[in-house]
């Protein structure tokens, strides 16, 4: 189901000024910096894990619905909204997008076991090889942080 992008702002704000009164409320008075950056760190990873989606609504609405065209010349219609998931330093962030249907012999189940094994098998490989980053703060609300690949 695609979220309402007027509701999710409602929350978004909401929890924005959830984060103003952490950091003013009367916790101040007693609350080392220690406690509040600990505590800070996690409210924006919470707030950005709905900030992000919002973009991605918003990204989605301004794709156009018609068919579109490729580099080839292949047409391919409009089909329907899709749901994909983001992999960020938010968790996973599901995002729904246009989905156009296309002209070739592959199944949706054959190019979706293509992406998977071209995708998914080198990122858990890299997982399990390279963790640079664990999240000190437990799993909450289905978030995940297990890894931050940073550039080079």
């Amino acid at each position: 189901m695609i979220p309402d992008a007027k509701q999710t702002k409602v929350q978004i704000r909401a929890d924005f000024d959830r984060v103003l009164d952490f950091v003013t409320g009367g916790q101040v008075r007693t609350a080392t910096a220690d406690q509040i950056e600990r505590g800070l760190f996690t409210l924006l990873l919470r707030l950005g894990a709905k900030l992000l989606p919002l973009f991605f609504q918003m990204r989605s609405r301004a794709c156009s619905r018609d068919e579109t065209t490729l580099a080839d010349g292949q047409v391919l219609p409009y089909h329907s909204e899709q749901k994909h998931i983001y992999f960020s330093i938010f968790g996973h962030v599901p995002l729904w997008r246009p989905y156009f249907y296309g002209t070739d012999r592959y199944s949706d189940l054959l190019r979706g076991t293509v992406e998977y094994l071209a995708v998914y098998v080198p990122y858990r490989q890299h997982q399990r090889h390279n963790r640079l980053y664990a999240s000190p703060f437990p799993n909450q609300n289905g978030l995940e942080f297990q890894s931050l690949e940073l550039a080079a």
